[in-house]
């Protein structure tokens, strides 16, 4: 009979210690969480602020230029220490939130024959939060680079670029039946990694964006005057004329994370990379029936990659 008692008394010691943990976890990320949307939202408030002031005095007589151009240098420093902020934020953040899924999916492991299923079910919630958190962290750094004043631009070969995208999206390809199609592509001057991001954006969107039996992109490519046109044609769902300036804002999301996964950054940062490089990024859409983004990258690529 005591040794039921004590049986009994070391498993409630054990659930309340499983709670306890689960509790520290749930803690941690949500705070990680925090701290990272508070970050953006002051400098969105305080850009925000400082656009405003540079409207007023833009209005003013000509005395006040001096002023103008004060308030322009200040806006361009603040965007410049707040992106800073932004890349050591989410890279001091990146170390324990690695070390809290790792702890995660050590508990998961322990706890794997427990009958308890609510347990279960905390866990899977927490696991699954702290890795959507470290990805849209990953995908925070991704454009704090991409943002760096120096970024060496050589000459690539967007052949060999797409060849290498392809192998990144092979598996999702596979499972759902998807082709890419391209012309001939060009040598071009730009950054190479960033290449690989542009290219792995659109087309990976245009794949994971499709309802279609068999998903299909198409790489087209021209030239005018002075730059190189390039099209990605998709036949997914489409997208709506009110949304076609938003989906280059950071974070912004036409659909749920249940629906399509990501973090909300790859259309932005695919801008920012063209914007870098002195091109420009649109498209032409209807729901329904795909999408198709145009870019221009000129022939002869901006030196430094920041505006």
């Amino acid at each position: 009979m005591r040794q039921r008692e004590l049986e009994n008394k070391i498993t409630i010691q054990n659930q309340r210690l499983q709670n306890y943990v689960l509790l520290i976890i749930i803690i941690v990320v949500l705070s990680a969480s925090v701290i990272l949307l508070n970050a953006f939202q002051r400098k969105k408030a305080y850009n925000k602020l400082l656009e405003l002031e540079v409207q007023k005095r833009t209005g003013e007589l000509a005395e006040s230029n001096r002023e103008l151009k004060n308030f322009n240098v200040k806006l361009e420093q603040s965007n410049n220490e707040l992106e800073r902020f932004a890349y050591i934020a989410s890279h001091d953040l990146k170390s324990p939130l690695r070390n809290v899924i790792s702890f995660l999916n050590l508990i998961e492991r322990k706890l794997k024959d427990t009958s308890d299923k609510d347990i279960q079910e905390y866990l899977r919630f927490a696991t699954d939060n702290a890795r959507q958190m470290y990805n849209l962290i990953q995908d925070v750094l991704e454009y704090s680079r991409v943002s760096e004043k120096e970024v060496p631009v050589e000459k690539v070969d967007l052949n060999d670029s797409l060849m290498l995208v392809l192998q990144n999206l092979k598996e999702e390809m596979q499972s759902k039946q998807a082709v890419v199609f391209s012309k001939p592509l060009p040598v071009i001057e730009a950054n190479s990694v960033h290449v690989l991001q542009l290219f792995q954006n659109l087309i990976g969107n245009g794949i994971k964006y499709n309802h279609s039996r068999k998903p299909k992109v198409v790489l087209n490519h021209r030239m005018d005057s002075a730059n190189h046109v390039f099209s990605v044609i998709d036949n997914g769902i489409g997208i709506s004329q009110e949304y076609h300036d938003q989906i280059f804002q950071m974070f912004k999301r036409l659909h749920t994370k249940e629906e399509y996964p990501g973090t909300g950054i790859g259309l932005a940062l695919c801008k920012k990379i063209i914007d870098n490089l002195g091109g420009k990024i649109w498209l032409e859409s209807t729901p329904g029936k795909g999408t198709t983004f145009h870019f221009s990258i000129p022939k002869h690529a901006l030196q430094s990659n920041a505006n």
